[in-house]
Parts: structure tokens; sequence; C-alpha cells
């Protein structure tokens, strides 16, 4: 008998490994899920960060266009005041001294007013 129960003891070991090594495998392949899972949220994680990045500079860039635009259309905007400001300047320069000549106002319809000062005004 004592050699039926040595056989017994063996085959439970032996029985105990095995599910030993079936739940270590279970386990190794679960991790390995797992990590594979984890390197794909990553992959995609590091793609939609250079998609992120691209997006970025290229509104970046957008801004930077804009506001050289801006500046520029500023630029030209101070250009045409200041033209503006000389003109008015100068109308009214010719206005006084033609109005102490001639006796005249400006846009009183006198036909004697000058031509190019009523072409001003009309454009």
């Amino acid at each position: 008998m004592g050699a039926a129960r040595a056989q017994t003891e063996l085959h439970t070991k032996e029985m105990k490994k095995q599910r030993k090594r079936e739940t270590d495998k279970r386990y190794r392949q679960q991790k390995k899920k797992a990590v594979q899972e984890t390197e794909n949220k990553l992959a995609m994680a590091i793609t939609e960060n250079q998609n992120l990045k691209r997006s970025l500079e290229e509104h970046q860039k957008e801004i930077f266009d804009l506001t050289s635009e801006k500046q520029n259309f500023e630029k030209r905007l101070e250009t045409v005041f200041n033209e503006l400001k000389k003109d008015i300047e100068y109308v009214r320069a010719e206005d006084e001294g033609f109005g102490e000549q001639r006796g005249m106002t400006l846009g009183t319809g006198n036909s004697q007013q000058p031509f190019h000062v009523v072409t001003r005004f009309s454009n």
C-alpha cells in the first residue's frame, strides 16, 4: 500500500505542477495581450500627437500670415489716411487763397471756381 500511496502523491504533485504551468501560461498570455494593447494605445497616441503638432504648426503659420497681412493693411491704411490729410490741407489752403483773392467760398456753385478744386470734392 505504501507504493500506491507514493504513486498517488506523485500523481498529485504532477497535477499541481501541471495546473501551475497552465496558470502561469494564462498569466503570460494575459500579460502579453495587455502589453500589446498598451503598445497599440501608445502608437495611436503618438500618431494623434503628431497630427496635433502638424495642425498647430499650420495654425501658427496661418496666424503669422494673417498678422503680416494685417500689418501691411494697417500701413496702407495709414498711408492713404496721410495722403487724404495732405489733400484736405492742400484744398483748404487753396480755398483760403482763392477766397481771399476772389471773395468766393468753396462749394457755392460760383462758375469762377477753379476746376481742380471742384473735381477733388466730386471724386
